[in-house]
């Protein structure tokens, strides 16, 4: 995030940041307000402000610190193995907290693009670099059709569980989660 103003206190970055998270556990985004963080934090508003632009950017940092934390792929002996078992991790933490809260950073993305950019930035790159490496290695194998567009498979695997998470019309669960990444890997398996 732009630094506006003087160094961030090491310390009140912590404390802002839990105060978000713990808020937005059972709230959400469009009712929290930055006095609730601050007192929560035991800051001044003020110094919220001075730090973050708007609560929607708050909130994705808070996001992205908790979920940074999480090693996304592990390694297995095949790329779909790995591509499975991910997809079963990002449902899990998407059915809990973490996808209480990515509801609200998308949702509020809609009116404000900047939000959409950070989180892009902060999350959704990364991971879709990672992913596309996985994917590489599983066609440099053998195990993946050689003419997949890898940003097609990208989407084709992990956009439906965005789909479920945002229109809640599906259960988001273990039995989708690999159900689903077993019926997206079989569009890109390699036939002999």
């Amino acid at each position: 995030m732009p630094n506006r103003g003087r160094p961030r206190s090491k310390e009140s970055t912590k404390k802002i940041l839990r105060a978000t998270r713990k808020l937005l556990a059972d709230g959400n985004l469009r009712d929290l307000a930055i006095e609730q963080v601050a007192r929560e934090a035991g800051v001044a508003k003020t110094t919220i402000y001075r730090w973050w632009p708007n609560k929607s950017i708050l909130v994705l940092e808070a996001f992205s610190e908790d979920i940074e934390r999480v090693k996304d792929f592990e390694t297995f002996q095949s790329a779909a193995e790995e591509i499975e078992h991910q997809v079963l991790r990002l449902v899990k933490r998407f059915a809990g907290v973490p996808g209480h809260i990515v509801k609200q950073i998308l949702a509020s993305g809609q009116a404000d693009p900047d939000v959409l950019r950070v989180y892009r930035e902060r999350f959704l790159d990364r991971r879709r670099r990672e992913a596309a490496e996985v994917l590489q290695r599983g066609i440099d194998q053998g195990e993946f059709r050689r003419d997949i567009d890898l940003d097609q498979a990208i989407d084709l695997i992990w956009g439906p569980v965005y789909f479920r998470l945002l229109l809640e019309h599906q259960p988001l669960d273990a039995g989708f989660a690999t159900t689903h990444a077993r019926f997206a890997l079989g569009a890109i398996v390699a036939r002999s």
